[in-house]
């Protein structure tokens, strides 16, 4: 049965490109780099708007990007010339930061308090005694070098106006828990004031605009997180509007001694949290919302994330736990389910 379904779904995306009285669907992309990974715009028009559309909509693709590329250069704690680095180094001092700074900052606050403090991004401290990246030798940091960087977690972030200043002077910002959300909703809003439908992605937050041209809701594939590059879907989300925001542990993590270490950090231990989540899906508004969300769930574990998202609107959620096994929030299940608000099919 897993099977038929999925095969309607493929079944639908194909045909619905190919109504309106024969007009395909076209479709432009554009890509930039960015906040270590790669950023993706799509735009999607009917084949009879003419032979400008294209040229004119890949201008607006890249214009979308550079704002991608210009909160790289805002957000990235290693580079001298950004505004987290400058907050990083002040020694508490007040620093004098972009707006879009100011905005994802509140976001984090915000988010520090709906978890308790389990979210929050003057991790940084903790989160450079780790590296993750494929380059790197498996290392596990000492302890005592982790209990130094715990004091300087849960420090105040102090906002006056256009300026911040840390509460610790040793603290470090890292907004790599919430930084692709807030560009993307970004984009993505600059994306709407010019009336297209489009998918941001930038890997792994994606925020669709608008209504595909032909009607039919937008697909989204979700892998498993430990599963090859390519050919790696095991679901597909439809949806009509808003973000679907994955997080999964495979991409950085390595194994030592048997044990999983991942990217995810303990504010509480300053080593990566203890969980049986691989990975976590959040259908939500705006991809602020999901990134922040993503990261709480992992923190918070499979019992308390649940709790948490239950009483707030429009928030559906996909865990995909150690055993293999799948949970979601209410109104999340395979196609022609009863009460289904996103539905799912299954590669099996």
């Amino acid at each position: 049965m897993k099977r038929i379904l999925l095969g309607i779904a493929i079944i639908i995306m194909v045909l619905g490109l190919t109504a309106c009285g024969g007009v395909e669907p076209r479709s432009i992309m554009e890509y930039a780099w960015g906040m270590d990974t790669q950023g993706r715009v799509s735009i999607f028009y009917m084949g009879r708007e003419g032979g400008r559309a294209e040229q004119e909509y890949r201008a607006l693709a890249r214009e979308a990007l550079d704002f991608f590329v210009e909160m790289d250069l805002l957000f990235d704690r290693f580079n001298e010339q950004s505004d987290i680095w400058r907050i990083n180094h002040a020694g508490g001092e007040y620093v004098e930061v972009s707006h879009h700074t100011i905005a994802v900052l509140q976001q984090a606050l915000h988010f520090r308090e709906m978890t308790g403090g389990r979210f929050d991004v003057t991790i940084g401290a903790v989160s450079d005694l780790w590296d993750f990246s494929f380059q790197a030798e498996p290392h596990i940091p000492a302890q005592a070098d982790i209990d130094a960087a715990l004091e300087t977690v849960g420090a105040d972030i102090i906002i006056s106006g256009n300026r911040v200043r840390l509460g610790h002077p040793g603290t470090r910002i890292d907004l790599g828990g919430i930084a692709k959300g807030y560009a993307a909703d970004y984009i993505a809003d600059f994306l709407r004031g010019h009336n297209v439908a489009a998918i941001v992605n930038l890997w792994g937050d994606i925020v669709l605009v608008g209504e595909r041209p032909d009607g039919y809701p937008w697909g989204v594939g979700v892998g498993h997180p430990f599963g090859p590059i390519l050919d790696n879907t095991r679901f597909v989300l439809e949806v009509r509007e808003g973000s679907v925001v994955t997080s999964g542990l495979g991409a950085r993590s390595f194994r030592h001694n048997g044990r999983l270490y991942h990217h995810i950090m303990d504010v509480s231990t300053g080593f990566p949290v203890d969980t049986d989540l691989y990975s976590v899906t959040v259908i939500s508004p705006n991809a602020t919302l999901g990134e922040g969300l993503t990261t709480a769930l992992y923190v918070l574990g499979p019992y308390y994330g649940m709790r948490l998202v239950e009483d707030m609107e429009d928030i559906y959620i996909v865990l995909q736990l150690e055993d293999d096994s799948v949970l979601t929030s209410p109104g999340v299940g395979p196609s022609g389910g009863e009460g289904v608000v996103i539905p799912f099919f299954w590669y099996d």
